[in-house]
């Protein structure tokens, strides 16, 4: 059923509201912004599909869904993505009075187009719309349990919390592009209705809220940064100290495959040894009985050695294979820990390069 956009543009105005801009499927407003009189502040309206208002005059653009899959960014391809539990203590949520209300919704976006894939899109907007799609991932527990949403545009793309705290984006036709991430909140038809004579101040109290939790945050952050500085002594220590262990395993190694070297040389001297006297009894055979117990003595003492040598053979081979491994082991966790560690530096700096430009 289609619903009159005038009696809503009336509705709105006899609250304080202004339409804005809009963005459509099908002809049909998905969201739209709205200036708030009383605050003289914008915030984005979702009208679900069920409504069907279509707009007959003001700023409308057409949008199309982008197919998102999981963000690969730097840090997720070299480390593992923080603990959801450690996120969602770093950002807290907002607390306002709302209503428990019903949510009526359940899955209204599914007849909407998806036309757009991620692959797409070029590689600079790509990267910056994962880390959007990530930073609005953080954002959602800070409003997890309230109607209100956050929402950020930046250039011809938008990007929403949606009711269920999943994340979609947009891709916006012909907008006009503008540099920079503008974030809103963001409520629905519904929610609206049933608190629009508080939603303004409402509004106001959920973006105080967010942006103080973001300068605490701001702090928190830059002490993390500043304790890491403080220890860039001991990381140049620790990697002195690794190299220097890795260096302990080749010469140990090197040590005992000369130990065994030489015990397998004293081994066949041994062996060569009872071998000659065996072939002395077998050519000229038993002499005496004497004799014979004098070289059975030899004999057993040479098979004695033997035995020993034997075991220590297979000690120290024990020995080889254990410290080869750990040697193996430390390498390659190190070369893991270094490699991540000079990538996501390198991100770092790249990082520290963006927050240049913003100051300048």
């Amino acid at each position: 059923m289609n619903h009159s956009f005038s009696k809503f543009e009336t509705l709105l105005s006899s609250h304080g509201f202004v339409p804005k801009t809009m963005f459509t499927i099908d002809s049909y407003i998905v969201y739209i912004e709205i200036f708030s009189i009383r605050n003289s502040d914008n915030f984005l309206l979702y009208i679900p599909s069920k409504f069907n208002i279509k707009p007959d005059k003001g700023d409308i653009y057409k949008i199309n869904y982008i197919d998102i899959e999981t963000p690969e960014t730097i840090v997720e391809k070299y480390a593992e993505e923080p603990d959801k539990n450690e996120i969602k203590n770093i950002y807290d949520e907002v607390n306002i009075e709302t209503k428990n209300t019903e949510d009526l919704e359940q899955n209204l976006n599914e007849n909407y187009n998806r036309e757009i894939m991620l692959k797409d899109i070029n590689k600079q907007d790509k990267d910056i719309l994962k880390d959007i799609f990530r930073q609005l991932n953080r954002f959602k527990f800070c409003v997890q349990n309230i109607k209100y949403k956050i929402t950020i545009i930046y250039k011809n793309y938008i990007c929403a919390i949606k009711r269920d705290d999943t994340v979609e984006c947009y891709y916006i036709k012909n907008f006009p592009i503008k540099n920079g991430r503008k974030f809103y909140i963001t409520t629905d038809l519904k929610s609206m209705y049933e608190s629009i004579s508080t939603i303004s101040n409402d509004i106001k109290t959920v973006k105080d809220s967010i942006y103080k939790i973001l300068n605490q945050n701001h702090v928190k952050h830059s002490k993390i940064l500043n304790t890491m500085l403080e220890n860039k002594e001991n990381l140049l220590t620790y990697s002195d100290l690794i190299y220097k262990k890795k260096l302990y395993f080749e010469k140990y190694i090197e040590d005992l495959e000369n130990i065994l070297l030489k015990l397998k040389e004293n081994q066949t001297t041994l062996i060569e040894e009872k071998k000659a006297i065996k072939q002395k009894e077998s050519e000229y055979g038993i002499k005496g009985v004497h004799i014979d117990i004098q070289n059975s003595h030899v004999i057993f003492n040479l098979d004695t050695k033997i035995k020993k040598i034997d075991e220590l053979i297979i000690e120290i081979n024990e020995d080889i294979m254990k410290t080869r491994l750990e040697r193996q082991n430390v390498t390659l966790q190190i070369d893991k820990i270094l490699f991540d560690n000079s990538i996501m530096l390198n991100e770092i700096i790249k990082n520290f390069n963006g927050i240049k430009q913003i100051i300048q």
